[in-house]
């Protein structure tokens, strides 16, 4: 079962203020195309419905009236001939009537995955829900102070970890799948490292018992994912969530795994 709480719009908006504000003032003018770029297509949707939620009553509620979420090009074409003045949000691949439905007074709203790009009128991309104001709003559902912290602490951040940790979402991630996690456990086990330093990319090539350029050529393909596990900045790795990770990844660790680790952590620190 799920938790026995429900979110507020402050989680999912938690230092985006300037994207809300921009949200707002873009709807406050002449219809246009808007692309939202999140982690995922639904948190762009949430972030979406969050940012309306926190507009004054009146014009809220103008809006809430407006907007409808599509999922197939032949709605989304029969709503926007037979209504006017909507917001549509297009979930959907493909949108090649979106530009006319604009020319007749309709807002279009394509919310975008990570690896997804559109070139619409305005284009909003999401920052990482804020490091101080995401636990703040925790606090805000019932989390003690102890509690919202780790939270945001064990999710990197992630509205789409946290929901996951927290039971909201129960589907599997990808990179979960038994043919996937086994690659992750050695990321796992350092958390992050440097891949200009010679010896982080040795306890790599150790505990992945590869050379480093082969394993980290089996991470690169994550990186993309609407759900990465792991991300790159610069020559920094880090994965997204220790504990997102060891809650799928600990059933298939060996003792192997174990006796690797240890001999990698005595060379390191002896």
């Amino acid at each position: 079962c799920g938790p026995k709480y429900r979110l507020i719009p402050e989680n999912i908006t938690a230092g985006r203020n300037t994207e809300v504000l921009n949200l707002q003032n873009i709807l406050n003018n002449k219809p246009c195309t808007i692309a939202i770029n999140a982690e995922s297509r639904d948190e762009a949707i949430s972030f979406f419905i969050g940012a309306i939620k926190q507009l004054d009553i009146s014009f809220r509620e103008y809006i809430e009236a407006k907007s409808c979420i599509v999922h197939d090009e032949t709605t989304l074409k029969q709503v926007g001939n037979n209504y006017k003045d909507m917001i549509l949000l297009a979930k959907m691949e493909n949108c090649n009537s979106i530009y006319s439905l604009v020319e007749n007074g309709h807002f279009i709203v394509i919310p975008l995955g990570a690896d997804q790009q559109f070139k619409a009128d305005h284009n909003i991309t999401l920052c990482h829900l804020g490091r101080e104001e995401f636990p703040a709003s925790l606090e805000m559902v019932g989390k003690s102070k102890d509690e919202a912290e780790k939270l945001s602490k064990d999710s990197g951040r992630s509205i789409t970890i946290f929901r996951r940790l927290e039971g909201f979402n129960l589907n599997m991630p990808e990179w979960a799948n038994p043919n996937c996690i086994r690659d992750l456990i050695p990321a796992m086990m350092v958390g992050n490292w440097d891949e200009n330093k010679e010896g982080d990319r040795e306890i790599i090539a150790k505990l992945s018992n590869d050379a480093f350029e082969n394993y980290i050529l089996k991470l690169t393909k994550w990186l993309s994912h609407y759900d990465a596990p792991i991300y790159k900045i610069g020559s920094h790795w880090r994965v997204s969530s220790l504990l997102d990770i060891w809650k799928y990844a600990s059933n298939y660790l060996t003792t192997n795994d174990f006796k690797v680790y240890e001999e990698v952590f005595n060379s390191t620190f002896e």
